[in-house]
C-alpha cells in the first residue's frame, strides 16, 4: 500500500504526501503544554465514555477529535466561556497555550513515513458572511491546529454537502455524511475536524486461525462471531486480580491497539461506568513482557455517541445566551449543536479506524503465571479499546466494545 500521510486545512493539503514526509524533523520531547494536552484527552474520553456507555452501553469516540474541535472554539473564546472551555479541555493557560501544544502535538502523531500506514488530519472553519472574524482567532487556528477558513452562506442546501465532502476526504470515505440534516439558515459558524487512521499489525494475524466462536455480549448472552487467534510475546502487558490488559503494536511501533479486558463477564454498561483515567494510564503504560495466547475478535463499529449532552452539561455557558466568543468574530455567536462520529475496524491485517466532529454556532498490578507459559488473552466478551500514539500517548480512539459484529 502506497504511504498517504497528510496534514490538511480546510482547502487542500499543506503537508505531507508519500515520500516527502520523511524530509519532516524528528520530533523533540514533548513540552509540559503537550503532556497536559495528551493528558486532557485522555481525561475528556473517559469522561465521555463514563457519561454516554454508562448509559447506553457500547460507545465509540475520539478523544483526539472532540478535544481538538472544542480547541478550536476555545481560541475563540473569552473571559467565563473561556474558563469553562479550560477546565472542560483540561489545560489552563488560555489560548496561546493551545497554540503552542497543538501544532508540535499534530506534527508528532499526523507525520512520518511508513508503507504500511495512511494517517490523515484536518481541522477548517466554515463561517457565514454574515459574521466579521477576528484577524488573531483566524490566526490562531492555522497556526496551532492548521485551521483554514472559507466563507460561504448557510442558506445554500450545498454548503452541508461541501462539508460532508471536506470530511469524506479526510476519512478515505469511512464518515461519508457527518451532518445528515440541512444546517439551518441562521447558522454562522461550523468548526470541523477529521482524521483517519490504516495501520498494518507488527505481527498479523493468519487468516486461516480464525473461526466463529462465542463472544459473549453480556453476562448471560453469547452470539457465533469470527475470532482470530495466535500466540505472540507481547510488551505492554498488565493483569491484576479484576483486568488484564495487552498492547498490541500497528506501523512498525508508531501506534499501538491496547486491549482492557475485565476478568470476569460484564455488560458493556458496567465496563463504562467504571472505567477511570488511572486504570486506563496502568494499561497504557505497562511494559511487562508476556508470552500470551491471543483471542481477539474481528469487529467494525459505526457510532454516533451524543457527546453534546455531555459538553453541554459541563460548559453550558459556551451554548447559552451569554457565550462569550469575543475571540471569534465581533457579532456574539454561540454554540448551538456538536455532532460526532467514528468508525474503527479490526482484522487479520491491522486496523482502519476515522472520526469526526462539528461544532455548530449561531448568533447568540501484581504478576500472576509464570514468564515461560503463555497467559490465556482470550477477548470474548465486552472490553475497552484504546489506540494511541506511542511516542506521545495521545488518544485517537477509545470504546468499549459491547457487540463486535458490524453497526
Amino acid at each position: 500500500m502506497r504511504s498517504l500521510l497528510v496534514l490538511r486545512g480546510a482547502l487542500g493539503m499543506f503537508c505531507l504526501v508519500g515520500l516527502c514526509a520523511a524530509e519532516a524533523q524528528a520530533q523533540p520531547g514533548l513540552s509540559a503544554g503537550q503532556r497536559a494536552t495528551v493528558s486532557g484527552q485522555l481525561a475528556l474520553g473517559v469522561a465521555l465514555v463514563r457519561d454516554i456507555g454508562g448509559k447506553a452501553g457500547a460507545v465509540s469516540l475520539s478523544p483526539y477529535s472532540v478535544h481538538s474541535a472544542v480547541s478550536l472554539a476555545r481560541i475563540g473564546a473569552s473571559g467565563a466561556t473561556a474558563q469553562e472551555l479550560d477546565r472542560l479541555l483540561g489545560v489552563g493557560g488560555g489560548p496561546d497555550a493551545e497554540k503552542s501544544s497543538y501544532g508540535p502535538l499534530n506534527q508528532a502523531v499526523f507525520s512520518g513515513s511508513d508503507p504500511d500506514t495512511v494517517v490523515a488530519l484536518g481541522n477548517s472553519i466554515w463561517l457565514s458572511s454574515a459574521i466579521t472574524p477576528r484577524p488573531a482567532f483566524l490566526a490562531g487556528a492555522s497556526e496551532s491546529l492548521g485551521a483554514l477558513a472559507r466563507t460561504v452562506d448557510f442558506a445554500d442546501p450545498a454548503v452541508k454537502d461541501e462539508i460532508n465532502g471536506w470530511v469524506r476526504g479526510i476519512t478515505n470515505g469511512l464518515i461519508p455524511e457527518l451532518l445528515k440534516a440541512r444546517l439551518d439558515p441562521s447558522t454562522l459558524a461550523a468548526l470541523v475536524n477529521s482524521l483517519y487512521l490504516k495501520a498494518a499489525w507488527v505481527k498479523q494475524f493468519d487468516k486461516e486461525a480464525t473461526h466463529d466462536g462465542s463472544y459473549w455480549i453480556s453476562e448471560s448472552e453469547s452470539i457465533q462471531h469470527p475470532l482470530m487467534h495466535d500466540t505472540v510475546f507481547n510488551r505492554g502487558y498488565y493483569e491484576d486480580k479484576e483486568w488484564q490488559a495487552a498492547a498490541f503494536p500497528l506501523a512498525k511501533g508508531r501506534f499501538k491497539f491496547t486491549v482492557l479486558l475485565p476478568r470476569a463477564r460484564r455488560s458493556a454498561k458496567s465496563i463504562s461506568a467504571g472505567l477511570s483515567v488511572g486504570l486506563l494510564n496502568k494499561a497504557l503504560m505497562a511494559e511487562r513482557s508476556q508470552k500470551l495466547e491471543v483471542t481477539l475478535p474481528t469487529m467494525k463499529v459505526r457510532a454516533r455517541p451524543d457527546v453534546e449532552a455531555y459538553l453541554r452539561a459541563r460548559a453550558p455557558g459556551a451554548f447559552g445566551p451569554k457565550a462569550d466568543f469575543s475571540a471569534l468574530a465581533q457579532e456574539p455567536v454561540r454554540i448551538s449543536s456538536v455532532v460526532h462520529e467514528t468508525v474503527v475496524s479490526l482484522d487479520e491485517k491491522g486496523v482502519e479506524a476515522a472520526a469526526a466532529t462539528a461544532i455548530i454556532m449561531v448568533a447568540s498490578a501484581a504478576p500472576f503465571g509464570k514468564a515461560d507459559e503463555p497467559v490465556l488473552f482470550t477477548v470474548d466478551r465486552p472490553f475497552v479499546y484504546v489506540i494511541t500514539h506511542a511516542e506521545t500517548g495521545a488518544p485517537l480512539f477509545l470504546g468499549v466494545v459491547g457487540d463486535p459484529r458490524e453497526s
